[in-house]
């Protein structure tokens, strides 16, 4: 097995306000996170916060299924500094890979008491909970609890390509990919809300709570009706000269 690979590019480009708009700074900024003033603030290098991260997993009794869980969070004040050291950065294989790749997170820290608003992340299909780790512990380092699960397709069998499948076959089984999205995304949200998947005196508030996603995991139809446990409108935000491949919601 090889040695671990950062998950931070070596020039990295983001986009977050969904009108086009982007920056490209160094992998140095991106750790060290360059101030644009004594007190600023820039979405776009690493916030103040150490990271930390942790697996959980949650039954969907309804639906049989169990779901492996990724979230990060703000860590305790004495983790400054070892999510941004590799020697104590966290490494994971890839599905289906013999590669490690590591996260400027620590594995298993102690969070940092508090409560803190909540992002989903829902990855593109063919992909898993950490394909977008590099924007899940940038947004954590700004004070985000962030949360991604293996979508259904990834931990049912029924669900997940096969040889020899006919076109109709394909059809019904891709419906059902899709179909499951949404499910799965309220199911990690009322599970966030109603369980202690953090520290005892560490919790997200109901109220503010946002979905990005890219390509499949970045669907209209995230923001749903039968959300009722927060209040407030949705407000969108995407990219709009790639229609549908990475946009965000949220309250």
């Amino acid at each position: 097995m090889s040695g671990p690979v950062s998950d931070v590019p070596s020039n990295y480009r983001m986009n977050l306000n969904g009108d086009g708009d982007s920056v490209t700074y160094s992998k140095h900024q991106f750790k060290q996170g360059a101030a644009s003033g004594a007190d600023g603030y820039d979405p776009f290098v690493r916030g103040r916060c150490p990271v930390g991260v942790r697996t959980i997993e949650a039954r969907d009794a309804v639906r049989d299924r169990l779901f492996p869980c990724e979230i990060w969070y703000p860590a305790a004040a004495h983790q400054a500094g070892r999510d941004l050291a590799p020697d104590t950065w966290d490494s994971f294989a890839v599905p289906r890979s013999d590669v490690l790749r590591s996260e400027t997170a620590v594995r298993d820290a102690a969070a940092q008491p508090g409560t803190y608003p909540l992002i989903m992340f829902s990855h593109p299909s063919g992909t898993h909970r950490r394909t977008a780790t590099f924007l899940c512990t940038h947004l954590s380092s700004h004070g985000y609890v962030v949360a991604a699960l293996d979508h259904s397709e990834v931990v049912t069998a029924e669900l997940a390509s096969r040889d020899r499948e006919t076109d109709e076959q394909k059809a019904e089984r891709v419906n059902a990919v899709i179909g499951s999205r949404v499910p799965d995304t309220r199911f990690l949200l009322d599970h966030l809300l109603t369980s202690a998947a953090l520290d005892p005196e560490t919790h997200v508030e109901p109220t503010r709570i946002g979905i990005v996603g890219h390509s499949s995991g970045a669907g209209r139809r995230l923001p749903h009706r039968r959300w009722t446990r927060a209040s407030g409108p949705w407000w969108h935000s995407r990219r709009p000269e790639v229609p549908g491949r990475s946009q965000g919601f949220f309250r």
